[in-house]
């Protein structure tokens, strides 16, 4: 894996960015949630699109998604050099945090754009971001908060409705983790099965939670169908196989749950 640590050593990037190392994970709930709650009226009044991105960040973008770390790294020392305050350099390098695993390193820069606002354009997805990075950190309460904010301003986001089911789910709150995830499997993009698959374990998994084991079953085969080398899916599919008096088709998840270990 491609950590926060070793991506700078590959890029060759020494960051240094006001603001940006703080802590954004230590304060108080009440308090995070307030911000967010305050920001959110900033992005909805915005009118005017802002302003595109830096030439050298753009050039970041396109070689992040190349997987050229080397001109990653030279463009984003340029951009550094031309505005070290620049918070949507500290959005991308948290977006390469989140993709890595390193919540907390990454929530400084996802809240730096929320007190700022709208000023650049995707600037929005900070809400997500933030939101799926406190999930990931135990921080339920504002993980609901920050995606919920961000579906009042991208009221048709399939991640963020999967986000908001998973969080259902580790709630315990089976019910409203099924109505997330049907709004996430029927905005899913068609050709995307990876996402389908991951929506439909959840689904599984929430069927489950609530006791319904036909249905959850269904959600499983069908998410299996769309990544079948997916133990996780394997694993719980078991369980509910086991439950269902199918010992059989358990004992089959079971060893292909095995494999894949």
């Amino acid at each position: 894996m491609l950590t926060s640590s070793n991506f700078f050593s590959r890029c060759g990037v020494v960051f240094v960015f006001a603001g940006f190392v703080a802590c954004g994970g230590a304060e108080p709930a009440n308090k995070i949630n307030s911000l967010i709650a305050d920001s959110l009226p900033k992005f909805q009044a915005a009118k005017a699109r802002p302003p595109a991105s830096s030439l050298s960040l753009q050039q970041a973008k396109q070689a992040i998604a190349r997987g050229d770390f080397a001109s990653v790294g030279r463009f984003l020392r340029q951009e550094q050099e031309r505005n070290p305050q620049s918070v949507e350099l500290g959005f991308l390098l948290s977006q390469m945090m989140f993709k890595n695993a390193a919540w907390s390193a990454a929530l400084p820069g996802f809240l730096n754009v929320l007190k700022a606002g709208p000023t650049f354009e995707g600037a929005e997805f900070a809400f997500y971001y933030y939101g799926c990075c406190s999930m990931r950190l135990g921080k339920a309460e504002i993980a609901r908060e920050s995606l919920l904010a961000h579906l009042e301003l991208n009221p048709n986001h399939p991640e963020t409705f999967l986000a908001l089911g998973q969080l259902s789910v580790k709630n315990g709150q089976s019910s409203e983790a099924i109505s997330f995830l049907e709004k996430a499997k029927n905005q899913a993009l068609p050709n995307n099965t990876l996402f389908q698959a991951q929506v439909l374990l959840c689904l599984g998994e929430a069927w489950l939670q609530g006791e319904d084991l036909k249905k959850a079953k269904e959600a499983l085969e069908l998410s299996l169908a769309k990544n079948p080398q997916h133990s996780e899916t394997h694993y719980t599919l078991f369980r509910v196989l086991t439950r269902l008096g199918d010992v059989k088709g358990a004992e089959r998840e079971r060893v292909a749950f095995e494999k894949l270990q």
